[in-house]
């Protein structure tokens, strides 16, 4: 859930800048409540025609048959952060199948995406969507999400892998003041990416959480 120092500047800057509504991603709409979430059929029934992708969040029953990266950890639980996911059955009809995380298509490219929620006073509200990919689409998300939202801001660093050879990363940011879209080339990996939709209200309360439970970063010095 902690964002960038990047992507956190570019929220600073944007947050009060006003826009008629949050982005959406497909028929996801971030400040969606859990409950409008679980309704929605997942958005590519033509790639599961013989078994339908069913949605388990963190402390659901059924997570106790899920792998371990549907779990919120306990930094997030004690700050009212759950995660969402779609799940299929593999090799559907046979005595020992399994679930496994069903992707969502993401301009013309299957991904796989995180939905977290945080808890308010209503509710839990949808504040965060997590869409991974290969770094080797970053040009053609790049390219897709340009053409749709305009251009973006841009911050270019170099990274490292394990062995010191050199690679660009580039982080694209899109805000509407309301919410933001951020695409980051070499995420957690070198070969891994990510975009990332973020809330910008929502997303600012659950980091004074985070805040107010564990403290601020700068205390621990």
């Amino acid at each position: 859930m902690l964002i960038c120092n990047l992507v956190a500047a570019f929220l600073l800057l944007t947050a009060s800048i006003s826009a008629a509504e949050p982005y959406s991603f497909r028929t996801y709409k971030l400040g969606m409540s859990i409950a409008e979430f679980r309704k929605l059929p997942h958005p590519d029934p033509e790639n599961y025609k013989d078994y339908t992708p069913f949605v388990v969040c963190s402390g659901d029953p059924k997570q106790a048959e899920i792998d371990f990266k549907l779990t919120a950890s306990d930094r997030e639980k004690k700050v009212g952060i759950i995660r969402c996911k779609y799940f299929t059955v593999d090799l559907p009809g046979q005595f020992f199948s399994e679930p496994v995380e069903a992707g969502i298509i993401t301009a013309n490219i299957g991904t796989y995406v995180t939905f977290q929620f945080l808890q308010t006073t209503d509710t839990y509200r949808l504040f965060e969507i997590d869409i991974e990919s290969t770094s080797d689409n970053f040009d053609h998300f790049a390219s897709v999400y340009t053409e749709r939202f305009g251009t973006p801001s841009r911050a270019n660093r170099p990274v490292q892998n394990t062995l010191g050879a050199t690679f660009e990363d580039s982080l694209l940011v899109w805000s509407n003041g309301e919410s933001f879209i951020a695409i980051q080339q070499r995420w957690n990996q070198i070969d891994n990416m990510r975009i990332q939709y973020l809330h910008t209200q929502l997303n600012m309360e659950a980091n004074k959480r985070f805040e107010a439970v564990f403290g601020k970063p700068s205390d621990k010095l």
